[in-house]
């Protein structure tokens, strides 16, 4: 066994690099840090901070797609509730009453809510609201006459 441990070394050493010494993909060495100051310290976080944000905002546009974070993970839920309610329906009703819920000293904010997703003038972000078909054009007319 330790022969041919040893024959293997040495075929390594003939070959090329170590094995010890050879690169391996991973994290690049840390670099000393210890006689930073906190003012250094801040100034490099920052910098370090907005080149993430930069290359997000690129990948963004470069895929003419949304990240995913916290923000638009939330946004994009708000857009989809604002599309099953101006459907209507069981889920919509669902919807308004965990509305009601979070607005409970609001009384009529969940209607509210409900009525400007239906008539389309709270706008979703992501999202678009599906066109229009002809009854409901006529509708929306109908209501601008009156």
């Amino acid at each position: 066994m330790a022969a041919k441990a040893l024959e293997i070394t040495m075929l390594e050493e003939l070959i090329g690099e170590p094995a010890a010494t050879r690169k391996r993909p991973g994290r690049p060495k840390r670099q000393d840090r210890t006689g930073e100051t906190d003012d250094e310290r801040r100034a490099r976080k920052s910098a370090e901070q907005a080149e993430r944000r930069r290359q997000r905002k690129a990948k963004a546009e470069e895929t003419a797609s949304v990240i995913r974070d916290a923000d638009t993970t939330r946004q994009a839920l708000a857009d989809v509730a604002m599309m099953l309610l101006q459907r209507g329906g069981p889920v919509a009703d669902e919807i308004e009453a965990m509305l009601a819920q979070v607005f409970r000293h609001q009384i009529g904010a969940p209607m509210s809510i409900r009525g400007e997703c239906v008539s389309r003038s709270l706008k979703p972000k992501y999202l678009r609201y599906p066109d229009m078909t002809r009854e409901e054009r006529m509708q929306r007319l109908r209501f601008a006459l009156i």
